[in-house]
């Protein structure tokens, strides 16, 4: 192969290989003299022309990185100067000069994994500066979080001193690093991440007295042993969901340790130990088994049948589980026979997708009927999406919210039949250490429908058996909502579920989410530690998603707050048509 049928560039090398196909080879940079069918001579002084546009990107890379910073804090790369690389290409030039070909390709081979090497440690050499500073900000924001928890929630009368450090003294702090960041250069962004962190441990210390007298609070707490331990399992628990991006059976160990800590409730037992089973199994991908759908939505039919809840939807929802078995069925049956989606089913699946979102609406504001329905009718829509056991997950993931509500209201004179979200019976009371076991158990109940059928952070992954109800012809837009809708369900359902929960026992939803906010915080702490810019696109794309997802975890769940408070209070019919109807059933 001749140099001129050679193209080089940045260390992508193209070679025609004896299979008529194209190889592209990622050399880093270090053109690899055996792929050249020339003489030992030419293969030399290509190698050292290799050489020095290297050597020049490490030269550029040592100055620009001198130009920005103090010459009595500049670290040199140890293994290679500047003088040193001018020096061995000399010598490299002496070699050829004489003849010894091997040797200078071999010399060549090592200046450029030094130069190489020289160039990666000065593209990462202010990432350990830039690294603390965020990391003192996720720090920072974490303590500002907490010390705002306990001032406005806690009824904390303590007020912190802001005399320990004027806030003219934190403005000249900010002011001085935009003048040594402009003097040497830095960039805009670095900049940012210098300054983020100032405003947060201003005003921790501004309330260190708040956060001083709440500890000393906490240390006369005669449940101070209860309360440490509780911190310590939460914590091993977050660490926990942390192991689940990457394994994510490491949630069946936390739930088995969630049913243990009230093993005397069997409900509770049960429910926690049915979820362990899922994370254990293969995720939902290629392949469907529609007799486990059916014969799960015919077990919820009956089910819902049986349940003592006094609804003027349940029987007709009920009948709609049934259709939607039915639908499932004609229409699995039918696309085996290469006949396709039947019109028919086709009528019914979107008749009871738009009614998923409207009987809701028309039912009463009591907690359990209102949350029966926009349960069943979740999980009705669910139906028509599943593929596998993925149905059976969504069932038992309704039964634990169900057991959840009994254990948060046990010990409670408050009746979910009675309760109205009109009704301001119920005294909304201070955070305390429960909400932080409450707030995890949501957390981690949020997770478990992110991971528990699968990774559904990529929707690729699904099958697109699953919209055979709705469609089969390809369309993108109405395939990639439909994925998205069945996504979400799981997520919809358990935000109801804790907005039943909290509405019942009185928690302030605004402090819960201020909890929600530290623990996720504390997960991106680890993700942001774990980002890569190395190795495959797999990975660094895996990590980087990683690090979004729990950053925007909070953001979401506010999100699905509101939409669940909407769909549990909104009534479409007026007030006088549930009385009405309350006092013929009465």
């Amino acid at each position: 192969m001749k140099p001129s049928h050679l193209w080089w560039h940045g260390g992508l090398v193209w070679r025609p290989s004896h299979h008529r196909k194209s190889q592209w080879m990622l050399l880093r940079g270090n053109l690899h003299t055996d792929l050249l069918s020339v003489s030992l001579a030419d293969k030399a002084e290509l190698k050292l022309t290799n050489t020095r546009q290297i050597v020049e990107q490490f030269k550029v890379s040592v100055e620009n990185k001198r130009k920005t910073t103090f010459s009595w804090l500049f670290r040199p790369y140890a293994s290679l100067s500047v003088s040193g690389a001018v020096s061995m290409l000399r010598d490299i030039s002496s070699l050829i000069k004489s003849g010894q070909q091997e040797r200078a390709i071999a010399s060549c081979d090592q200046l450029i994994e030094l130069a190489l090497d020289g160039i990666t440690y000065y593209h990462k050499y202010d990432r350990f500066f830039l690294g603390a500073c965020i990391t003192l900000g996720f720090a920072g924001w974490i303590f500002y979080t907490l010390v705002f928890l306990i001032e406005r929630f806690l009824q904390n009368s303590h007020v912190g001193d802001g005399d320990f450090i004027s806030p003219q003294l934190w403005w000249a702090l900010r002011i001085v690093i935009i003048l040594l960041a402009y003097i040497l250069g830095m960039p805009m962004s670095h900049i940012l991440y210098c300054l983020v962190p100032t405003f947060p441990i201003q005003y921790i210390v501004e309330k260190r007295d708040v956060l001083l007298h709440f500890l000393q609070d906490r240390v006369k707490d005669p449940q101070l042993s209860r309360n440490i331990l509780l911190i310590i399992l939460v914590i091993l628990g977050i660490e926990v969901m942390v192991l689940s991006f990457f394994e994510r059976r490491m949630l069946s160990l936390a739930m088995l340790v969630l049913a243990v800590t009230e093993y005397k409730r069997f409900d509770w037992l049960l429910s926690c130990i049915m979820l362990a089973v899922f994370p254990l199994l293969p995720a939902v991908g290629r392949g469907a088994n529609y007799y486990m759908v059916v014969s799960c939505g015919m077990f919820s039919a009956i089910l819902l049948l049986f349940t003592n809840i006094k609804s003027r939807m349940k029987y007709f929802q009920a009948f709609l589980l049934v259709l939607a078995n039915v639908v499932v069925m004609y229409t699995s049956n039918s696309i085996d026979m290469g006949q396709g989606l039947p019109l028919l089913s086709q009528c019914a699946s979107w008749i009871i997708l738009i009614l998923t979102w409207i009987l809701p609406l028309a039912e009463e504001k009591a907690l359990s009927l209102r949350g029966t329905t926009v349960v069943t009718g979740l999980f009705t829509l669910y139906l028509l999406m599943s593929t596998s056991y993925e149905l059976w997950f969504l069932l038992c993931l309704i039964l634990f919210l169900y057991c959840w509500n009994k254990k948060e209201l046990s010990g409670s004179n408050l009746s979910s039949l009675s309760v109205d979200f009109t009704s301001r019976s119920i005294v909304e009371h201070q955070i305390s250490m429960d909400d932080v076991r409450t707030s995890f158990i949501y957390l981690l109940s949020i997770t478990l429908a992110f991971f528990g059928t699968g990774n559904i952070a990529s929707l690729n992954s699904f099958e697109p058996a699953s919209m055979f109800c709705f469609l089969t012809v390809f369309n993108p837009f109405s395939m990639a909502a439909l994925l998205l809708l069945k996504v979400i369900i799981p997520f919809i359902v358990v935000a109801c579920g804790f907005h039943v929960i909290t509405s019942q026992t009185g928690t302030k939803q605004d402090g819960v989410f201020l909890i929600i906010l530290l623990m996720s915080d504390l997960m991106g702490m680890h993700f942001f530690m774990w980002v890569q810019d190395y190795g495959s696109w797999l990975d660094i794309g895996t990590s980087i998603s990683h690090y979004v997802i729990t950053l925007v975890t909070t953001l979401v769940l506010i999100i699905l707050s509101k939409f669940s408070q909407f769909i549990m209070t909104y009534c479409i019919l007026p007030a006088k048509y549930y009385k009405s109807f309350s006092h013929k059933h009465s």
